[in-house]
């Protein structure tokens, strides 16, 4: 059975090159992370993309579900390039779960500038105030805050080491 979803507003990109096995029933592909906040550097970032898709009816109703697909070509000593891709997409019904609980990886969605999208999106967008909440605003401050303390060395990973940067800067 194929769900009749797709009311393309623009091209979705080719994710079955990285294994990906249901183009047909992506609902968002959208740039995320830097480029989603505006702090891409053209040449050094590596392009992570994030989507919802709808899981086949198999899945859905089975005891197998694909609820999430990830790939990256990155995870390399020293960090990603430019080259690397990453691809993160969730189900439909993960996403809903996650945007409730006010998940801001998940909220993204409903704000970013898409560029793949269905006529499902639309409506997911066109009511996008019925997933603000003041209970989000929590995880939002956490969102927020982690990078400082990554960069202040209060959080996150301690062995990471990246040649071209210490021999640049120390």
């Amino acid at each position: 059975m194929r769900l009749e979803i797709l009311q393309v507003i623009s091209t979705a990109p080719d994710f079955t090159q990285y294994g990906f096995s249901y183009p047909s029933n992506l609902i968002q592909a959208f740039s995320g992370r830097s480029q989603l906040h505006g702090a891409k550097v053209d040449g050094t970032d590596d392009p992570d993309w994030y989507g919802v898709f709808i899981e086949p009816p198999e899945k859905m109703i089975g005891l197998e579900r694909d609820e999430h697909f990830v790939f990256t070509t990155g995870d390399k000593e020293g960090g990603n390039d430019p080259r690397d891709v990453e691809v993160c997409l969730y189900s439909l019904r993960k996403w809903a779960g996650m945007a409730a609980k006010g998940n801001p990886s998940a909220l993204h969605l409903v704000f970013a500038a898409e560029e793949f999208s269905t006529r499902w999106r639309q409506t997911i967008r066109e009511n996008r105030n019925l997933f603000a909440s003041k209970q989000h605003l929590t995880p939002f401050i956490k969102f927020a805050d982690d990078p400082m303390d990554r960069l202040l060395g209060r959080k996150g990973q301690q062995n990471i080491h990246r040649a071209a940067l210490q021999e640049a800067h120390g």
